[in-house]
């Protein structure tokens, strides 16, 4: 536990590192939101001539019954789609549909996001547009800090409300409140308590070792933790850890270190973005690829198939004003000041 905070004081502290900017605003808001949305519509028009109509469900109580199903049905590299145009590319269109106010582009953003969860069977693409939403109008109000903290504190007192009256429920129960809060830093020390007596991965799942380095387990590491600590059977997925996990598996407390350091600078870059760009859609387009880097995804997978890096480009190259909310108490302060110098140099044009 000392490691996990003294890991978060790293990323506090890279996160003040100054990054260097690097112009952008290349293409039009009509054009980026149009293309995007036909992209999307070409990937889900794809997996229906793939025969995934067959697996179509919007019932969420039945999605292990259509998953792996459905994960079957289509070729693997849609895998690495999936995650890009359900967490990047539809909330992105949905963001500027509501920026500009188009509402037609919002609403099919909205229809493309509930077809990818009936045709993939994952509960995410689903809840997905409302989470971008949530965060995108709280960084719109005047006081976005105080609307996070009231909203975190909603969301944590709503779901353990109703699990105190019914625990039989299981939307409420174990969807909301367990899988929501105790799993995920649960599944976090599972990694740390396994990775300390066996040996570490060192990256050697991912790609970027090219296969050079030999995976010391049969099973993946998720499945691996999953058959240990939460009886799973093996087979692929299963207790997925976000940067804290997953650096600890690859190299140790110097992996935790090291993914710090890299977590903190993602976050300069966005601070960097948001500066220059829509402080709104800049935020709520990175939420979830955060979201994902800290409770789900190893930090190579998601800054490449989760999506991070995708969404930090579009951010870029999206030609957005820079942000103009106003300050009233940083105005009121100038106006007064211009008032009480002129009133030095010109005594009677005051009154």
């Amino acid at each position: 536990m000392y490691f996990v905070l003294l890991a978060f004081t790293v990323v506090c502290y890279a996160r003040k590192l100054k990054l260097p900017n690097i112009k952008g605003g290349i293409i039009s808001i009509n054009i980026m939101m149009w293309g995007l949305l036909i992209i999307a519509g070409i990937y889900i028009l794809s997996i229906i001539m793939k025969g995934g109509l067959q697996y179509f469900n919007l019932n969420l109580l039945k999605v292990y019954e259509f998953r792996n199903l459905a994960a079957q049905n289509l070729p693997g590299i849609y895998g690495y789609f999936s995650p890009m145009v359900s967490k990047v590319l539809l909330p992105f269109v949905l963001l500027l549909a509501l920026y500009r106010r188009k509402w037609l582009v919002a609403g099919l953003a909205l229809a493309g996001s509930v077809m990818i969860f009936a045709l993939t069977a994952h509960k995410g693409p689903l809840f997905y547009p409302f989470f971008i939403i949530g965060i995108y109008f709280v960084m719109c109000s005047r006081r976005p800090i105080q609307f996070l903290l009231v909203g975190y504190i909603f969301f944590i007192l709503a779901p353990l409300v109703f699990f105190c009256i019914d625990n039989s429920n299981i939307i409420l129960g174990t969807m909301t409140f367990r899988r929501a809060y105790f799993v995920p830093a649960h599944i976090n020390f599972a990694y740390y308590d396994f990775f300390s007596s066996h040996s570490h991965t060192f990256l050697a799942e991912s790609k970027l070792t090219f296969g050079l380095i030999q995976y010391p387990y049969d099973l993946d590491s998720s499945s691996l933790i999953s058959y240990y600590y939460y009886h799973g059977d093996g087979t692929p997925g299963g207790a997925n850890t976000g940067w804290l996990g997953s650096g600890y598996m690859h190299f140790g407390f110097t992996g935790m270190f090291i993914y710090a350091l890299i977590v903190g600078l993602l976050l300069s870059m966005v601070d960097m973005l948001a500066k220059k760009r829509e402080l709104s859609i800049s935020t709520a387009i990175c939420y979830l690829p955060f979201h994902a880097l800290f409770l789900g995804a190893d930090l190579p997978t998601a800054m490449l198939t989760h999506g991070f890096l995708l969404a930090l480009f579009l951010t870029w190259s999206c030609r957005l004003k820079e942000d103009s909310r106003p300050v009233p108490h940083k105005r009121s302060a100038s106006f007064f000041k211009k008032i009480i110098r002129r009133c030095r140099l010109e005594p009677t044009s005051c009154t």
